[in-house]
């Protein structure tokens, strides 16, 4: 729904740390295969662009370090993590692993002898079923080797419901591919929802200037783990996409001869950097007045100023912005 896309016109990467946010699932590494020659600058190394997959192993070149759209999105829900913006779920599906599953000799993502749907989607139904049900109602793990058999406080739901919150203040819209979250602690709203978004507290925000389709991420959040209204700290980002330079998808992988994986055969460029990042302008209302700094992908401020609305004109260079009181 709201992971990065893979295509020629569709290069969006700013939103997947808002749904890890949501799922209170924190895997945000750095990995890389030398792909990108180390830089001692720091305005070069900031500037020198997305670092590229290995052709050889898919999970080669996940590195964030370079990749200031992801970034953006990871600094707020980092934030968003790290203060319990969200709460937990009244009611969640507890898996309980029991030995069979955690000493036996298959233990892997969504290998556990619990039953599953058999409307599932494939290739794997017991995953689809699992993820289906972490985010109508949220999964958590429990780990008994005393117990045998692995079980589940209840069944799980074989898809995603079209609209569903596991807890208030959070709804995915799977129809619109739209994740909103809006609690006293923060706001935020990352996918297709157009131009304008309302959130309670007097926070709104309204894009200028905005790519099309009406692709975006933003968000506000205490740092401070206080409510927006109490808080003296807030981080807000608006990010939209971003893609290396040059970067080339071939439309038939699968004609491409050699036992390379198809993702590989999929690159016929992987481009190059500084990448193009889409920076459209954007009314922001805070819903209280804020000093705000505007900083850029090295942490040099470009902007400041205190008020309850914030302009930022299309075309600036935005990394975040810090806000105190």
């Amino acid at each position: 729904m709201l992971h990065e896309r893979s295509s020629h016109k569709t290069p969006y990467r700013a939103s997947p740390s808002y749904p890890e946010c949501a799922l209170a699932l924190v895997f945000w590494y750095t990995w890389g295969d030398g792909t990108v020659p180390d830089q001692f600058d720091e305005d070069t190394y900031v500037h020198t662009g997305l670092r590229y997959a290995s052709t050889g192993h898919q999970w080669h070149g996940i590195v964030s370090s370079t990749d200031e759209v992801l970034l953006a999105g990871m600094r707020l829900a980092g934030t968003m993590f790290r203060t319990f913006a969200i709460p937990a779920a009244p009611d969640p599906v507890v898996v309980t692993i029991g030995s069979e599953d955690l000493l036996g000799p298959g233990l892997w993502v969504g290998n556990i002898g619990v039953p599953y749907p058999e409307a599932a989607p494939g290739p794997y139904q017991l995953a689809s079923a699992l993820s289906a049900t972490d985010l109508a109602h949220t999964v958590r793990y429990a780990f008994d080797p005393q117990r045998e058999k692995s079980s589940l406080s209840r069944p799980l739901i074989p898809k995603i419901p079209p609209r569903c919150s596991p807890v208030d203040g959070l709804t995915y819209d799977c129809e619109r591919g739209v994740l909103t979250v809006d609690t006293p602690s923060a706001k935020a709203i990352a996918g297709f929802w157009g131009n304008e978004a309302t959130f309670a507290d007097g926070v709104s925000v309204q894009l200028r200037g905005a790519p099309a389709p009406p692709f975006a991420c933003f968000g506000i959040a205490s740092a401070d783990g206080t409510t927006l209204a109490e808080s003296n700290r807030a981080v807000l980002v608006l990010t939209t996409y971003g893609e290396n330079r040059g970067r080339v998808l071939r439309d038939d992988p699968e004609s491409v001869p050699g036992d390379a994986p198809l993702f590989a055969k999929q690159v016929k460029s992987w481009g190059y950097g500084p990448p193009d990042v889409a920076r459209p302008g954007a009314q922001i209302r805070l819903g209280a007045e804020w000093r705000w700094r505007l900083v850029d992908f090295g942490l040099h401020a470009i902007a400041e100023g205190r008020g309850e609305t914030l302009e930022i004109p299309a075309g600036t260079p935005v990394f975040m912005a810090e806000l105190e009181r």
